[in-house]
C-alpha cells in the first residue's frame, strides 16, 4: 500500500514539472514559486524525553486551479535525547500482551539519526496551512550504553546480567508500526507565515527510537523501542515564498 501510494506520488510530482515547465504564465499564479524549498529547525518535548531537528524539504503544487495541496520529500536530522527512559520490546510478534512486554531502561541516550522523508500540506489561507511529514528510510548512530534489565522476566525466565550493553540499529525504515526499524520523526502541524519568507509552527511529533542490546533478552527479544508524542514548535524559512 505505502509503495503504491509513493508511486502515485512521483508520478503527479513528474506530470506537474513537465507542464509547469511548459506554461509560464500558469506557474506566475502561484502562490510559491516551483520549486518550493523550506528550511527548518524545530524542537518537541515530552517530559525527560526531547528531539532537537533540522530538515530541508523540497514541495510542488498538484491542484493547479486551488493551489493549496502540496506534496514533496526532504531531508531531516533528529537528534533525540533524555534521561530515566524505558524502552520496551519492539518486535512485532511481541509486545501485544502485558505478558510479552519486556523493558530495558536507561539513565541518559541520545540517537542521531538521518533520514529521506514525505511532507504533504493543505494551506487554509496565505498564511496558514496543515503538514502532514514523515520519515522514511535512514541511518541512525548512538554511543554503546548500558541499560537495566531489572524485569520479573530477568529474574524468573533468564539467567542474564542486570546491566545490558545496547547501541541504536545502523538503518531506519517506515514499514508500519510495529514493524518499523531504527529511529523515525513524524509531525502533525499548522505553520503561520508571520512574514513573505519566515514562518513559525506548532503541533505534535511522535518519534520511534530503537535500540538493540548485544544479547538476546527474554524469548529472544533484543529490540527495544521507545516511542513517545510530544508538542513540538519550530521555525520556517522559504527563500522562494512570493
Amino acid at each position: 500500500m505505502a509503495i503504491r501510494f509513493r508511486s502515485y506520488i512521483v508520478l503527479r510530482l513528474l506530470l506537474f514539472g513537465f507542464m509547469v515547465g511548459c506554461t509560464h504564465t500558469v506557474r506566475s499564479q502561484f502562490y510559491f514559486v516551483n520549486p518550493d524549498n523550506f528550511y527548518n529547525v524545530g524542537f518537541s518535548s515530552l517530559g525527560n524525553r526531547n528531539t532537537i531537528s533540522a530538515s530541508w524539504q523540497h514541495m510542488h503544487i498538484l491542484d493547479d486551479k486551488g493551489k493549496t495541496l502540496r506534496v514533496g520529500y526532504g531531508l531531516r536530522y533528529s537528534s533525540f535525547f533524555g534521561a530515566y527512559g524505558d524502552f520496551i520490546s519492539a518486535q512485532s510478534s511481541f509486545g501485544t500482551t502485558p505478558n510479552d512486554i519486556d523493558t530495558v531502561a536507561f539513565e541518559n541516550y541520545r540517537i542521531h539519526s538521518l533520514n529521506l522523508s514525505f511532507y504533504a500540506s493543505v494551506s487554509i489561507t496565505k498564511r496558514l496551512e496543515v503538514e502532514l511529514n514523515i520519515d522514511v528510510v535512514g541511518l541512525s548512530y548512538s554511543n554503546p550504553i548500558n541499560g537495566y534489565y531489572n524485569t520479573l522476566k530477568r529474574k524468573l525466565y533468564t539467567v542474564e546480567e542486570l546491566f545490558q550493553r545496547a547501541q541504536a540499529p545502523r538503518h531506519n525504515v517506515l514499514l508500519g508500526g510495529a514493524n518499523d526499524r531504527g529511529s523515525l520523526n513524524s509531525e502533525l502541524v499548522i505553520r503561520y507565515w508571520f512574514r513573505r519568507k519566515m514562518g513559525f509552527k506548532v503541533g505534535i511529533a511522535h518519534m520511534a527510537n530503537e535500540m538493540v542490546t548485544d544479547n538476546k533478552l527474554y524469548n529472544g527479544v533484543n529490540r527495544f523501542r521507545n516511542t513517545p508524542t510530544m508538542i513540538a514548535v519550530g521555525f520556517t524559512y522559504s527563500p522562494y515564498r512570493l
